[in-house]
């Protein structure tokens, strides 16, 4: 269950963050998943934290689908020495980045959809 509440966070999330919808001085409260307490969050601290997220899963996708992957095994068998030895982030939660992954994909979709429809 909090797997499928964490994917929703992150999808509107990503989806505000898209859609430009947060202004720099606006202060918002960020709706975290349930097992979290709210958190009054500026929209700027957000767009970076997205961002920062963002910016790991690409690394770590890259990371993935790269041949030292295949040399030194996937990211999550990876201890966090090792990870920094390969200028990967030092602590990405699984769960977070299989959400990530969820949401970024269906977002992929959807563009495709979209551009097919057009077609």
């Amino acid at each position: 269950m909090r797997g499928n509440s964490t994917t929703s966070y992150l999808n509107q999330m990503y989806n505000d963050h898209k859609e430009g919808t947060s202004n720099g001085n606006t202060s918002i409260i960020a709706s975290p998943p349930p097992t979290t307490p709210s958190l009054e969050r500026s929209s700027n601290q957000c767009k970076k934290r997205w961002e920062s997220l963002l910016s790991d899963y690409k690394k770590i996708t890259i990371w993935e689908a790269s041949n030292s992957a295949s040399a030194y095994g996937p990211y999550s068998s990876l201890k966090p020495g090792r990870r920094r030895q390969l200028h990967l982030p030092y602590s990405f939660d699984q769960q977070v980045f299989c959400s990530l992954d969820a949401v970024i994909k269906a977002q992929e979709a959807r563009i495709a959809s979209s551009a097919t429809d057009i077609d």
